[in-house]
């Protein structure tokens, strides 16, 4: 698999976060089911996941950001211990 890099301001990278999160299943949400039911709202728990895992929170300068980050990685952690024990 190809890496790709992108440079992002904190605010971009926390807004996109949020609006992946909010597309997923695991964060409660699966509105985009619904206007494109090609794409499942599990399919993004997983990419998520592997986005809050590279961040690095001590380069994060807003905590209320930090700590969105450590809920999002979370809720992440859990959706796929409960894949595993399934």
């Amino acid at each position: 698999m190809n890496k790709i890099t992108i440079t992002l301001v904190e605010y971009d990278l926390i807004a996109l976060l949020h609006a992946a999160a909010q597309q997923s299943c695991g964060y409660g949400s699966n509105a985009i089911e619904k206007t494109l039911p090609e794409f499942h709202c599990c399919d993004y728990n997983e990419p998520i996941y592997e986005l809050v895992k590279q961040i690095r929170l001590l380069d994060l300068e807003d905590t209320d950001y930090m700590a969105y980050v450590e809920e999002v990685k979370a809720v992440a952690q859990e959706d796929f211990k409960e894949r595993e024990t399934e």
